[in-house]
């Protein structure tokens, strides 16, 4: 345990303050370190608020405050985290927002308690894989960073139930956050998203990808997952309500396309870039077929689809997220065929519900969907969706493809009319 090896004149009000009380409110102070009367007098203390002070460290001897449960942070001057913070075993609430750290020790990873996370607005480019050991964890709050990837050792973090990852540098999201079953908020504006994921959320209520200029499109299954309509809906067909689509879909902003399709407000583009697509029927590699093989003597139905002839629209439920991490690691499998799983699925086939890994894959596209934005000052916006088969046979032999879909008429459906670029 530290102690402190030198002289020290304690403060005694300060003492008398620590020693009557369980929750310090210590904000703007004017602190430039904690205070030394803690590590003297302060074991017992469970709460500690030094927001808007200018602490630049945390002394060692913070470990000695293993009674702690949330500590407030926010607003000083931190570049660190110490290795020592690992002994604040009982710590729930670490806020240390508004700081300068560049990085988060690994020995993060031993605050098995953790259930909220604050990390925002800090010089972050990356996170330890650690954080894939915080079982309590139900909010993680990581925007305004530098962050352009996750650890994929957060899929271990089942009981996450919030996500924010505004302003930051994202081109993609991970597909496990697909598989997090208690996800139900996830923010991820103003980065730069060029595709949202196709396969749906177990259980999202709110996603807001507002100001990522190079979407130029909506994933089916994701777009019906987003829709939240008035009481009284449009008798209009295939209008979705959304209100977190502002600053998206912008041509000028469009890295170079992959995909032309039909009369599309645009016509051109920028498709899943690490997935193969066909425009006929192409047969999948071995590799392909060996996944899409196990997957599905895992899960012989991991999709429950219908269809809300009211809304005009289907309902998306995923039943294998609760145990695909789990059921994968029971076969014994070579380490790179583990990982492929791991990583996940892109999309599940909407005919056969097949997992559809890297491909090759069938994309149909509903280029007359309308976007009815609840916001002032806007109204409806065209916006192409897309949906993703395992093959062109199998969107074909579906139930004649628009029955399938709740469509009226297959001319609803645009098919693929060219690649433009090469997707391998």
């Amino acid at each position: 345990m530290f102690s402190l090896d030198r002289e020290f004149v304690f403060d005694a009000e300060m003492v008398k303050e620590i020693s009557e009380r369980l929750i310090l409110h210590w904000n703007y102070r004017g602190y430039s370190a904690l205070p030394e009367e803690l590590c003297i007098c302060g074991n017992h203390v469970c709460e500690l608020y030094l927001k808007y002070n200018n602490i630049t460290e945390l002394p060692n001897w913070i470990e000695n405050m293993t009674n702690l449960t949330n500590i407030y942070l926010q607003a000083n001057y931190l570049t660190e985290l110490p290795e020592a913070i690992q002994f604040l075993t009982s710590l729930t609430t670490l806020d240390v927002s508004h700081n300068h750290l560049v990085k988060i020790p690994s020995s993060i990873g031993k605050l098995v308690k953790l259930k909220t996370l604050v990390l925002t607005h800090n010089q972050l480019a990356c996170l330890p894989s650690s954080l894939g050991c915080l079982p309590c964890l139900v909010s993680l709050l990581l925007s305004s960073n530098k962050l352009a990837d996750l650890p994929e050792s957060l899929h271990l973090c089942q009981n996450l139930e919030e996500i924010q990852l505004d302003f930051n540098q994202f081109t993609s999201l991970p597909n496990f956050l697909t598989r997090l079953s208690r996800l139900k908020r996830l923010s991820v504006c103003s980065n730069q998203l060029t595709h949202l994921p196709h396969l749906p959320f177990a259980c999202i209520e709110r996603f807001h990808c507002d100001n990522n200029p190079c979407i130029s499109y909506l994933p089916y299954p994701l777009a019906c997952q987003m829709n939240q309509p008035p009481t009284r809906p449009l008798a209009t067909r295939n209008v979705l309500h959304i209100s977190t689509l502002f600053g998206c879909f912008d041509p000028s902003k469009r890295k170079e396309a992959t995909v032309l399709v039909q009369d599309a407000p645009p016509a051109a583009l920028c498709f899943l870039p690490d997935i193969d697509l066909i425009c006929i029927n192409a047969p999948p590699s071995l590799l392909e077929l060996t996944l899409r093989s196990i997957s599905s003597r895992i899960f012989s139905e991991p999709l429950n689809i219908s269809f809300d002839r009211k809304q005009n629209l289907h309902r998306f439920e995923s039943s294998y997220h609760h145990s695909y991490d789990r059921r994968i690691g029971e076969f014994c499998l070579p380490s790179t065929l583990i990982q492929l799983l791991r990583d996940g699925p892109v999309a599940i086939c909407l005919g056969c519900q097949t997992f559809i890994f890297r491909g090759p894959a069938y994309p149909v596209f509903l280029s007359k969907i309308i976007v009815r934005h609840e916001r002032a000052g806007h109204d409806l916006m065209p916006v192409v969706c897309s949906l993703l088969f395992c093959s062109a046979s199998c969107f074909r032999t579906t139930s004649a493809a628009g029955a399938m879909a709740g469509l009226e008429s297959p001319l609803d459906w645009e098919c693929i009319t060219r690649r433009t670029t090469s997707t391998n």
